[in-house]
């Protein structure tokens, strides 16, 4: 499996930021989102419309899981639980939140062997697009600063005048 980038946990709010990792996965889909403002309802059927216009599932694939979810799985239990996906770290270290919400599904990874993918149902907003391309360009991109020469100039009026 290379570096994962997200890890599932159980959602606990007691345990929170400490909960049970479930699963360390290699990338998600769907996870990002920007949010439409809210307007009037101007339309009859806007109910409709809005529930025709909801984002699919979060996509979380070729996932290692672990303790619970792994034991679910193998059980063949339909409750895969509610679970927090965390950002991690190019050290594997959760940086943040990105989403809450239901396992729903699974299937195995076409990623390797032992591997999931799992879809979670959100029920807390996702992060916005723009999110996306930082939290990828911080995960891929660690060292672009290192390049740059450091400054040694001093600006302002010269001491020796």
């Amino acid at each position: 499996m290379q570096q994962p980038k997200y890890a599932l946990a159980a959602y606990d709010p007691e345990a929170a930021p400490h909960d049970e990792i479930w699963a360390l996965c290699a990338d998600a889909q769907h996870l990002f989102a920007d949010q439409l403002p809210d307007r009037p309802d101007h339309y009859e059927d806007a109910d409709a419309l809005s529930d025709a216009l909801t984002e699919p599932p979060v996509r979380l694939l070729g996932c290692a899981p672990r303790g619970a979810l792994r034991d679910a799985l193998e059980s063949g239990r339909g409750d895969l639980g509610h679970g927090r996906v965390l950002r991690l770290g190019r050290l594997g270290r959760p940086l943040q939140h990105a989403v809450e919400g239901e396992v729903v599904a699974w299937v195995p990874s076409a990623r390797g062997r032992g591997l999931v993918d799992l879809a979670l149902d959100p029920w807390t907003l996702r992060p916005p697009r723009a999110a996306g391309m930082v939290w990828h360009t911080a995960h891929t991109a660690r060292t672009c600063w290192a390049s740059r020469p450091a400054r040694t100039t001093v600006h302002g009026p010269s001491r020796n005048s």
